[in-house]
């Protein structure tokens, strides 16, 4: 059996995690070996009738397109939790010890047809598909991130520890990142990534489809450009291959320690263009601005929920004596911000496809002289006025975005208004487009 606590110590009355120490991780490991072993030598002295009643014995899912297993004959295993996953066209699958599978279908949570898990059947499913140096750093780390390959479809899975025993999501992504035009980009970003160099940030919250959007922006420089890609993510969610341009992708924890070892390094290795997988602090905030600034187009995610925030959430990440040249360097090198929500598709439910049962609805503040100076004053609350003047150069803001989905009957007027930061603006904005015989383009 695992140490008491899963690999934790406990130390007055309290639960602490072991961490740093490779002996540790090696003994803990074996004790799940040799677990499993035992579990293995004890199945085989069991008739195979017994084996299916008792529920020990896993799903048959070779055949493709088979139906899942009523609760009352389920065997629970995280196979058969996979194939409803695919079945039902789920986003995400949460896999915890001692609960049953949880599904993401069309941004809402679902729980699968299937009996609570075994922490003994969770663990061998992660024995399976970590390698021996990701299961280690499970181990020692309690959580750990990687992409892996299952049923012929790629996911981002992130493995943790919660209060019943191990516990996996999974996140289903694609193998080809999708056009721009296929999940409704706005065509202003052909033009920033066109580019030699600049900043562009894409913003929203997580499951937003930050790094999809940034991941079809990538593929149209590969399809248009020859140049140099690097991108640093955590993990690689998206593989690209070659077209018109070389990419280099950098994974953290495997290709190199950190995004700050990565972002120093980055600019030795001759890059055109740099993505980002997030700007999760100020060091690798300055590595982007300073990076930009040496007239490399830098592509990368932030945390946020409105493109006006965007300027200042980087400005005061930073110390107060660093902000007044940070503000130079982003009025100097900001290309344009992006940020996104994702609305439920009217009729998605019918969909098999993650990407067709939801939409993403943009806000878009383009890099103008306006927003340049106001960025450079640190006038930041004048930002949203500005995307209202700078229409006509693919500003847009959020309720524009919201309203056209509605009008077009993509969302419902509900879902759309519950996600504007001004429902008065949206109001206005749907009532003026219904009014009209033709929408404006994007």
């Amino acid at each position: 059996m695992l140490p008491a606590g899963r690999g934790r110590r406990h130390h007055a009355g309290r639960t602490r995690p072991v961490r740093g120490r490779a002996v540790a991780c090696g003994l803990r490991l074996r004790a799940v070996e040799q677990r499993h072993r035992r579990l293995l030598e004890a199945r085989r002295d069991v008739p195979v009738d017994r084996l299916a009643d008792s529920g020990s014995r896993r799903p048959d899912l070779s055949v493709t397109g088979r139906k899942p297993v009523a609760p009352a004959t389920a065997a629970p295993s995280v196979e058969a939790a996979l194939e409803e996953a695919l079945l039902r066209g789920a986003s995400d699958l949460h896999v915890r010890a001692g609960c049953g599978p949880v599904l993401r279908v069309v941004g809402r949570i679902l729980h699968a047809d299937q009996a609570p898990i075994p922490e003994d059947e969770v663990l061998d499913f992660l024995q399976k598909v970590l390698s021996r140096g990701q299961f280690l750093r499970f181990m020692d780390r309690l959580e750990v991130d990687d992409t892996v390959e299952l049923r012929g479809t790629q996911w981002r899975l992130h493995v943790y520890w919660h209060t019943g025993g191990p516990a996996a999501a999974l996140r289903r992504l694609h193998h080809v990142p999708p056009r721009t035009d296929e999940i409704g980009v706005p065509d202003v970003t052909r033009g920033w990534a066109a580019q030699r160099a600049g900043l562009v940030i894409v913003g929203g919250a997580t499951g937003a489809g930050k790094t999809t959007t940034l991941a079809s922006i990538v593929r149209f420089i590969n399809e248009t450009r020859p140049c140099h890609v690097v991108t640093i993510e955590d993990p690689v969610e998206y593989e690209h291959k070659p077209v018109k341009a070389v990419i280099t992708q950098r994974r953290i924890g495997q290709d190199t320690r950190d995004f700050a070892s990565a972002l120093r390094s980055v600019v030795r290795e001759d890059p055109d263009v740099i993505l980002i997988g997030e700007m999760r602090d100020p060091e690798s905030m300055k590595a982007a601005l300073s990076i930009a600034e040496a007239g490399h187009l830098v592509l990368a995610t932030l945390h946020t929920s409105s493109a006006v925030e965007v300027p200042s959430r980087i400005v005061d990440a930073l110390p107060a004596s660093d902000q007044a040249q940070a503000r130079v360097q982003l009025a100097s090198t900001l290309l344009g911000v992006l940020t996104q929500v994702l609305l439920p598709r009217l009729g998605g439910e019918s969909e098999t496809d993650p990407l067709r049962q939801r939409v993403a609805a943009f806000e878009v503040m383009v890099g103008t002289p306006g927003v340049r100076a106001l960025i450079r004053s640190g006038n930041f609350h004048q930002l949203a006025s500005q995307i209202q003047i700078d229409a006509e150069h693919g500003s847009m803001p959020m309720e524009e975005s919201l309203a056209r989905l509605a009008a077009e009957g993509t969302v419902e007027e509900e879902v759309a208004r519950a996600a504007a930061l001004r429902p008065q603006e949206f109001d206005q904005r749907l009532l003026r487009l219904r009014r009209t015989t033709r929408l404006p383009s994007w």
